[in-house]
């Protein structure tokens, strides 16, 4: 925000896209005060078999990540899936 004032940062969960497709482009269609434009037959472009990590792992990035994510989530004033 030194460079960017706040109302010109969009900042999306990637969730939401997977969800609510149209809200998403909306939001950013929105955001750039273009048209609204709803998506036809949206398909996933990599819909591949992603490994789940051993969960030791995962708990050690969560516990690793967790100050980061929650000051990241208080500094934007979003609520965030992880």
């Amino acid at each position: 925000f030194e460079v960017f004032p706040k109302e010109q940062i969009l900042v999306l969960d990637y969730h939401e896209l997977d969800t609510d497709p149209d809200g998403f482009v909306e939001k950013v269609f929105g955001f750039l005060g273009l048209q609204d434009f709803l998506l036809r037959d949206v398909q996933p472009v990599f819909a591949g078999n992603n490994p789940t990590p051993p969960l030791d792992v995962k708990q050690r990035l969560d516990e690793y990540f967790q100050p980061y994510n929650e000051e990241l989530k208080q500094f934007l004033d979003l609520k965030m899936h992880w």
